[in-house]
């Protein structure tokens, strides 16, 4: 038990140094997001590799703003990467109070339309930030989308569509949907 111990507390500093390197790089602007986005990447593994005991300690860092995946998903989109997001948005929501934040939400909806084509899980994702915050559909009113879609389950009619564009910066879309 103290071997495992003492290599616990190894891997523990020596991700707390990896945590500081980050932080450093993406406190430098747009010049270090490359380099913060490949070390959160690299901390992310070691964790993935060493256990329950060190990713606890180490996954709601609170160093790292809201944790590991929320620090690689804030990377993420401040370098336009949309590709590969969704898994770090999704484990950035059940860290802290971020599941209360309706923005992620509202985000994690417009990736799973863009790239898995899954409106199911985008009206879901849309729907909890509206419950959080009803007002987005005056900033964004394609989230009116939710109310069409659960109306068409109610109404039990076949539900058929296809998108006509998706931005992932703006956060505007549309959807057609078929009769």
């Amino acid at each position: 038990m103290v071997a495992l111990n003492k290599v616990i507390t190894l891997h523990i500093e020596e991700v707390l140094l990896l945590v500081e390197k980050a932080k450093e790089y993406y406190n430098q602007g747009t010049n270090g997001l490359e380099q913060a986005l490949d070390i959160g990447l690299k901390i992310r593994e070691i964790l993935d590799k060493e256990g329950k005991i060190l990713r606890e300690e180490i996954d709601s860092y609170d160093d790292l703003d809201g944790g590991v995946y929320a620090f690689i998903y804030n990377c993420m989109v401040q370098l336009k990467r949309y590709d590969g997001m969704i898994p770090f948005l999704e484990k950035t929501l059940s860290y802290l109070d971020n599941s209360q934040n309706p923005d992620l939400w509202r985000k994690l909806g417009l990736l799973y339309l863009s790239q898995k084509h899954d409106l199911k899980k985008a009206c879901s994702a849309w729907k909890k930030a509206l419950d959080l915050n009803l007002k987005y559909l005056e900033f964004y009113p394609g989230l009116n989308i939710v109310n069409v879609y659960e109306g068409m389950k109610k109404a039990n009619k076949k539900i058929s569509w296809k998108i006509e564009f998706v931005d992932l910066e703006t956060g505007n879309f549309s959807v057609i949907f078929n009769k």
